[in-house]
């Protein structure tokens, strides 16, 4: 008996191990796969939120800055009418407690926008180290650039 063996021959008779190797490659691949997806999803929904944020923010704080020229006034009003004794001590500290609180309300719109800003900074990659030496630059959205 003569027995004959080729590489080629052998490597048919791996006991299913190739087989297993590509299966096993292929669960990684999708495994991965779908890893990745999940991230470029949840990306892109952090990136729609915090961009829906902002607009929202902008949009309210354009209404919530004409409200504290409103209560200024009233307020004004309302100290002359109460030094022409045509107001009681009430009214006019329920007018400066409006002026007060439209103050407020812009101070913290003007935080939840900043604080927009920084999640669509930080969705979109932004990191936060900085060099020492480095300066720091403070970015002004109301600025218009030039082209």
């Amino acid at each position: 008996m003569v027995y004959r063996t080729s590489s080629s021959v052998i490597a048919d008779f791996d006991a299913g191990i190739r087989a297993a190797n590509i299966t096993a490659a292929k669960a990684q691949y999708e495994a991965a796969k779908n890893t990745y997806e999940s991230v470029a999803r949840n990306a892109v929904r952090e990136v729609e939120e915090a961009m829906a944020k902002l607009n929202s923010t902008s949009q309210r704080l354009e209404d919530v800055n004409k409200a504290p020229d409103g209560f200024k006034i009233s307020l004004s009003a309302t100290q002359m009418r109460y030094q022409a004794s045509l107001a009681n001590l009430f009214d006019l500290e329920d007018a400066r407690r409006a002026d007060l609180q439209a103050q407020t309300n812009v101070v913290t719109l003007t935080n939840e926008r900043v604080l927009a800003w920084i999640s669509l900074y930080r969705a979109m990659g932004g990191g936060w180290t900085q060099a020492l030496n480095s300066p720091v630059v403070i970015f002004d959205h109301d600025v218009k650039q030039t082209e």
